[in-house]
């Protein structure tokens, strides 16, 4: 909701989220969204993540030592920071990167310990690669495995490791078959849901910009895959997302 994708109706956004009593927890990807978000979730009175995306990796060693300084430095005095991220690893186009990708990983897990906070973590092509960080470097629980669209297996793993799964747009897709049979599965208690925006829009949305409203959508499905009214899963799913950024969620306009 910080990007630039909201600049011209961010409030009509808010209003929105707020008319469905939607709850979210604006996330940082490097340094200047991290500011913003830190912005966004005071101004909202809600609360945010910091970090530094693998996307966003600085080229450079010193880059990227100064780069989580700079989100260290945010810690101090904004109670609104619930979590590190996202960080993570994203091999999709390659592992061209991955040094410097595991180096920036090793650098966000690592301030979580220090800071005791939770980590919410980006992870494309290269499961067997985060899952081995997060089991080797240590995170304190909980760590919230953003964007899940894993199989029963990775979901398994990431749960032995005391993880939250993240249910977004992807899971309304057609296609995804396979996914929504493994939602079957999971503990009821490590189910978020969220959005991704402004990306992945949900299957009646396609093609459009996300927005926080339109998680409903994603409930709707869960609910259904569950065989709980929609109302238990908004609860449930609120009370996992207190636990899962050991805070309090403040919806938006409230």
């Amino acid at each position: 909701m910080s990007m630039e994708d909201f600049e011209r109706d961010r409030d009509d956004v808010v209003r929105r989220a707020s008319e469905r009593g939607v709850s979210f927890v604006e996330v940082g990807f490097d340094v200047e969204s991290s500011v913003k978000a830190v912005s966004l979730a005071r101004r909202l009175r809600g609360k945010c993540t910091v970090g530094i995306h693998p996307g966003s990796v600085p080229p450079s060693r010193d880059g990227l030592a100064g780069a989580w300084k700079q989100v260290e430095a945010l810690l101090d005095d904004n109670p609104e920071i619930a979590a590190i991220g996202e960080i993570g690893l994203d091999f999709s186009r390659g592992r061209s990167a991955e040094v410097v990708q595991v180096e920036c990983f090793a650098m966000g897990l690592a301030l979580a310990r220090k800071k005791g906070l939770p980590v919410v973590i980006h992870q494309r092509d290269a499961a067997r690669e985060v899952l081995c960080a997060v089991k080797d470097l240590g995170t304190p629980q909980p760590a919230v495995f953003h964007c899940f669209t894993g199989d029963r297996d990775y979901a398994a793993r990431c749960l032995d490791l005391g993880g939250y799964l993240g249910l977004g747009g992807i899971l309304t897709f057609p296609k995804n078959i396979d996914l929504r049979e493994t939602v079957r599965y999971l503990p009821r208690d490590r189910i978020l849901l969220e959005t991704d925006s402004p990306y992945l829009a949900p299957q009646s949305q396609r093609g459009k910009r996300n927005e926080p409203s339109f998680v409903t959508e994603v409930r709707d499905l869960v609910a259904g895959l569950l065989g709980l009214p929609a109302a238990s899963v908004s609860e449930m799913t609120a009370a996992n997302a207190s636990r899962a950024f050991l805070a309090e969620l403040a919806t938006p306009g409230k």
